[in-house]
């Protein structure tokens, strides 16, 4: 069963957290229920999750320009995957069958606000190694694909 998602605030004092509440009060009296509290993460823009988006198209763009590669071209996606590929995205351990741990990159989606903020910076900083100038934050552009 999925678990729902319910966010409060607490001041010290009093606990603000309605939908929760009203969740558990759905529940008939004497069920046993299960809680899991843990800090909110701070959640990307989606300015940022677009952005990051756009980087990818540039250099898929730029490194097609250039010729880089198989001969097969690059797109956004291919992309993406060499940077993860490149370790440019946050990861995290997992065992694996036989019990090797494995640092696996996370997914676009998983990424708070300060992990994108990194994985741009590891993003613009790896292309420009490459000759590949990628545009800062707010540097306004136009791009024809």
């Amino acid at each position: 069963m999925a678990a729902d998602l319910h966010f409060g605030h607490f001041d010290g004092q009093r606990l603000r957290a309605g939908s929760l509440a009203a969740m558990v009060k759905s529940y008939s009296a004497n069920t046993p229920l299960q809680f899991t509290v843990e800090p909110e993460r701070p959640r990307k823009s989606k300015g940022q999750n677009s952005y990051l988006h756009v980087l990818f198209t540039i250099a898929a763009n730029a490194m097609n320009a250039e010729g880089y590669g198989d001969g097969r071209p690059w797109t956004k996606d291919r992309v993406k995957q060499l940077c993860k590929l490149e370790g440019l995205y946050p990861a995290e351990d997992r065992v694996i069958p036989g019990g090797e741990v494995k640092a696996v990159p996370l997914d676009t989606r998983d990424l708070d606000k300060y992990e994108t903020m990194q994985t741009i910076d590891k993003v613009i900083g790896y292309f420009a190694e490459l000759g590949i100038v990628l545009p800062q934050p707010n540097e306004q552009l136009t791009i024809s694909e």
